[in-house]
């Protein structure tokens, strides 16, 4: 006889509402809002200053910060940067990541990435589009899209929970040799 191993999810991510890739040109200003969903901002190149509530605080690449839901929230750059923006909502181990700055590994920056791509691939919206309220998926939008979208948006949050420590430095060593690359690999 087989027995079942039921699932208890640690987090699981119930739906999306925008996902977005961004460019700042220089002095943009987004003024604010508040909504009651989580909301990633990701910067992928440059850095920006947001607030969050009564806080402002520096982001530069390679750094994400978690908006709560009904959290008051803004983003400034003075100069150029691009990010990452993704709002959802979920349910689980939801107060891990309330008012959390994180340094994100490869392997994160990797989920997120991939999300953007399967999005793009799934919905008719530029993801340029910062003020985008919906998401529309496209007529022939691969199978299984959103279900891979919440895969790996569940994939980067389960990492991070698993990390815990969210001020993580990944250590970058080049290899002394060819051999030395190849053993790793």
């Amino acid at each position: 006889n087989f027995v079942k191993t039921t699932i208890s999810p640690v987090i699981s991510v119930d739906g999306f509402y925008t996902v977005h890739y961004y460019d700042y040109g220089k002095k943009f200003k987004f003024e604010g809002e508040s909504h009651d969903f989580w909301e990633i901002i990701y910067i992928d190149r440059g850095k920006a200053t947001i607030i969050a509530d009564d806080k402002t605080m520096e982001l530069t690449q390679g750094e994400a910060f978690f908006h709560k839901p009904n959290q008051f929230h803004a983003v400034e750059v003075t100069d150029f940067a691009s990010s990452i923006i993704v709002s959802f909502s979920m349910s689980g181990q939801t107060d891990f990541f309330e008012n959390k700055k994180a340094k994100l590994t490869s392997a994160q920056r990797t989920l997120l990435s991939n999300l953007v791509v399967e999005c793009a691939q799934s919905f008719d919206d530029p993801l340029s589009d910062i003020y985008q309220r919906e998401m529309h998926l496209r007529s022939n939008a691969p199978i299984g899209c959103t279900q891979l979208m919440r895969c790996y948006l569940e994939n980067f949050l389960i990492s991070l929970i698993r990390t815990g420590d969210f001020g993580v430095n990944e250590k970058i060593t080049k290899p002394s040799s060819d051999a030395e690359l190849t053993l790793r690999i």
